[in-house]
């Protein structure tokens, strides 16, 4: 049931937009990340839940732009979102879902980022739909992962902030950059820090000392241990079937972890300096955002790249599609419903690498305070590798894999060739990337495309040997699922750069040209 206040005559609006209201208040959490794929969203599910297990009242806010991992976890589909209340004129308790006991969600969509738009008269009159949340304990927002305008606008505006790390250097660093740029931008509150995916206890808590090492002594920043949440195969079963594991399965190690994590900062924030009113938040936020706030050099509104929107969409429908389907199989062939959500974890992969990680900003500090090694992530790949006119064939049965893969490959500035056998053979593309099963059709076509470049996709690792024996001609590549975004778009730049070497150093083979 929504927990929607009426606004009462006597609130009326001050002169900075703000209401005079009685003694309620809400304590407003961000949650937050330096990087996609360390299960933020994951966190912020069952922390709501956790916290509504407690009898506190939540409202969990989706401003996560272009990647909906709320609506996806929990297996739903807003018809109105805070873009609609915000420009549309729409009452704010028509975008509250209700999703679960003392929980509702509101989806933010890209109303979030637009914001700054809004005018001073705009903002008086929004205020007052804020302030229907304020019978509300607790409002969550989980924001976009990485570092942003968007990202670092709502976080200061919140009482707090739970930042969300795993236990590698990647994510380590992200978190630091993130936590920087916060406190450029006036932090002055204790980040709090959640390690997620834990190995060991002993190893989260060195992570933490880390972070805390380094923020100490190039920020002047006191951070706050908030929990531990161990790496868990429950929480993959959870998402697969689009369920909160705190619900799902209550007695599994993550889920007491979550209900520990919710009790303490239940416990912690009881003092008013924790707590705030929505419209408070609202108008901070907006501020916040008309102010532009500090942010690392060449990095600029929400830090995705452009592709991020279109593939977003699609990975979204794809999981969704596998989540209904692995639900069906689960109750009549579990083998099945197995498979199916090892798909649904390849996604998931992908999804959570399209939330690009600071941009600028790699925590050059944190890795000299450990005399660290540079950071190995793969570079984003170079699209002037891609020239004109190259053309490459996508070899995939699944339509909805196909077209995300074809998405990477015209980001990159390729043509996409029909996916026939005749047209390989015919007129070879200058790059072929293949995913399906190794069979005597695709060896027969790869012997008739001669020496184009190849990228195999491989289901696991029996499937990546099978394709090693393929009779493919160098250069080829062979990835093995999971991989994420970049991976992609790195192997096929490297592929297209090593097939042009080839061919200056041995003009010789007479490379086929079809743009003669």
């Amino acid at each position: 049931m929504n927990r929607v206040a009426e606004s009462k005559t006597s609130d009326l609006p001050r002169e900075d937009g703000l209401l005079e209201t009685g003694g309620a208040w809400t304590r407003v959490l961000a949650v937050a990340s330096g990087k996609g794929g360390v299960g933020k969203t994951s966190v912020a599910v069952n922390l709501a839940f956790s916290l509504g297990g407690l009898g506190k009242r939540v409202c969990l806010l989706d401003a996560d732009l272009g990647l909906s991992n709320v609506d996806v976890l929990l297996g739903i589909n807003p018809v109105v979102t805070l873009e609609q209340v915000l420009f549309d004129g729409v009452p704010m308790e028509r975008a509250i879902l209700s999703v679960g006991r003392n929980v509702d969600v509101v989806s933010g969509s890209s109303g979030v980022s637009r914001m700054a738009e809004l005018s001073r008269n705009k903002r008086t009159d929004l205020v007052r739909e804020f302030h229907k949340l304020i019978n509300y304990d607790y409002l969550l927002v989980d924001n976009s992962p990485g570092i942003s305008a968007q990202v670092v606008s709502m976080c200061l505006a919140c009482g707090d902030v739970l930042v969300i790390v795993n236990p590698e250097p990647s994510s380590i660093t992200d978190a630091y950059a993130l936590i920087k740029v916060f406190k450029e931008n006036g932090l002055h509150r204790p980040p709090l820090i959640v390690i997620n995916r834990s190995l060991s206890h002993q190893r989260s808590q060195a992570v933490f000392e880390r972070i805390q090492k380094t923020a100490e002594n190039h920020l002047g920043v006191n951070c706050r241990l908030a929990g531990i949440i161990p790496d868990d195969p429950a929480l993959y079963r959870a998402a697969t079937r689009q369920t909160p594991l705190v619900e799902m399965e209550s007695a599994s190690p993550a889920a007491k972890a979550f209900r520990d994590l919710a009790r303490r900062l239940d416990a912690a924030g009881r003092d008013s300096a924790n707590l705030t009113r929505p419209e408070h938040f609202f108008d901070q936020t907006v501020i916040r955002l008309q102010q532009a706030p500090i942010l690392p050099p060449g990095l600029s509104g929400s830090g995705r790249p452009a592709v991020s929107g279109e593939l977003a969409r699609r990975l979204e429908a794809l999981m969704r599609r596998l989540a209904a389907n692995s639900r069906l199989l689960a109750q009549t062939d579990p083998e099945a419903a197995r498979d199916t959500e090892a798909r649904i974890e390849d996604v998931r992969e992908l999804l959570d690498s399209l939330a690009g990680a600071a941009q600028g900003e790699t925590g050059d500090e944190i890795l000299a305070e450990d005399n660290a090694p540079a950071r190995t992530e793969t570079p984003p790949p170079n699209p002037s590798l891609s020239q004109p006119d190259q053309k490459a064939m996508v070899i995939c049965p699944d339509p909805m894999w196909r077209a995300i893969l074809e998405n990477i490959l015209k980001d990159l500035g390729l043509e996409l060739c029909p996916m026939s056998d005749e047209t390989a053979a015919i007129q070879p593309p200058d790059l072929l990337l293949v995913r399906q099963a190794p069979s005597a059709g695709l060896a027969d076509l790869l012997a008739a495309k001669g020496d184009r470049p190849t990228l195999f996709l491989a289901a696991n690792h029996d499937q990546a040997a099978r394709f090693a024996a393929l009779p493919a001609k160098e250069p080829r590549e062979i990835l093995t699922m999971p991989v994420e975004l970049m991976d992609i778009q790195g192997a096929v730049c490297n592929l297209l750069a090593a097939a042009a070497s080839r061919l200056r150093e041995t003009p010789h083979l007479g490379h086929h040209d079809h743009r003669t």
